[in-house]
C-alpha cells in the first residue's frame, strides 16, 4: 500500500516551476541571507567574534542554497535550507552568543523566518499531492 504515490515518482521538488521563476519561499530566504550577511555591521556585533561569523557564514550558505534552488529545484535544497534555518535558529545559544541581543535576535528571526517557509514549501511538495491511482 502506498501513502504517497508521487514521492518517489518526481525527479524534482518542483518539477512544474520553470528554473528562473522565483516563489514567495525563495524571496524571503534571499532577504534573510542578505540581512544575515549585514547583521554584524548593520546592529554593530562583529567584534562578537561567534556571532559575526555564524551569520555570515549561514547567510552565505542559505544564499547559495537559493540561487542554486532557481537553477535547478531538487529535493537536497529544500532539507539544506531547513537544517540552514534551523542552524541559524539555535546558533545563539549553541555558540554561546544568546546574551548580545542583537545577534541572537537577527538569528532567531532569519531562522524564524527561514523554517516557517521551507515548511511551508515542503508541505506543499510532499504532502499536499492529490492521490493518483496506483
Amino acid at each position: 500500500m502506498n501513502f504517497s504515490p508521487r514521492i518517489y515518482e518526481r525527479e524534482t521538488v518542483d518539477r512544474y516551476r520553470t528554473p528562473q521563476q522565483w516563489t514567495i519561499a525563495e524571496t524571503v530566504n534571499a532577504a534573510m541571507a542578505l540581512m544575515l550577511v549585514a547583521s554584524p555591521w548593520t546592529f554593530r556585533y562583529a567584534d562578537a567574534s561567534a556571532a559575526a561569523w555564524s551569520a555570515v557564514l549561514i547567510g552565505l550558505l542559505l544564499g547559495a542554497t537559493t540561487l542554486a534552488r532557481t537553477i535547478e529545484a531538487r529535493d537536497w535544497q529544500g532539507w539544506a535550507t531547513l537544517a540552514l534555518g534551523t542552524c541559524a535558529l539555535l546558533a545563539p545559544w549553541l555558540l554561546g552568543f544568546g546574551e548580545i541581543k542583537n545577534a541572537a535576535g537577527m538569528h532567531i528571526t532569519a531562522g524564524l523566518a527561514v523554517v516557517t517557509m521551507t515548511l511551508i514549501t515542503l508541505w506543499v511538495n510532499y504532502l499536499d499531492q492529490s492521490p493518483t491511482p496506483a
